[in-house]
């Protein structure tokens, strides 16, 4: 009697065979996937810059408050509009999430 979980002796050689096939059609798949994602790189690495950008800001927000201020002393009436523009975009984006959530 054989251990559990270890094929017979007439079934172990063809087993070995399957998975030796399967891990080649895995390697070429893997192969043929690769070549196919290969123009999707660089705006992926776009992507990842941006992203980690944004999570560096939101790990610094008094940076941003920073710059805002500055922004107010320089130019008080433009960082007035832009944030009556931003305070309307975030409203509007607020809005936009409770609309989208499943209700009750």
């Amino acid at each position: 009697m054989n251990a559990p979980g270890v094929p017979p002796p007439r079934l172990a050689r063809p087993l070995a065979e399957r998975q030796r096939a399967l891990l080649v059609q895995s390697a070429m798949l893997r192969g043929e996937l690769a070549r196919e994602l290969q123009p999707l790189q660089r705006p992926l690495a776009v992507a990842d810059r941006l992203h980690a950008g944004w999570q560096w800001l939101r790990a610094r927000p008094e940076l941003v408050l920073a710059a805002l201020a500055g922004l107010a002393i320089v130019r008080p009436r433009r960082t007035l509009a832009l944030g009556s523009r931003l305070w309307w975009a975030w409203r509007q984006w607020r809005h936009l999430q409770r609309w989208l959530q499943p209700g009750p």
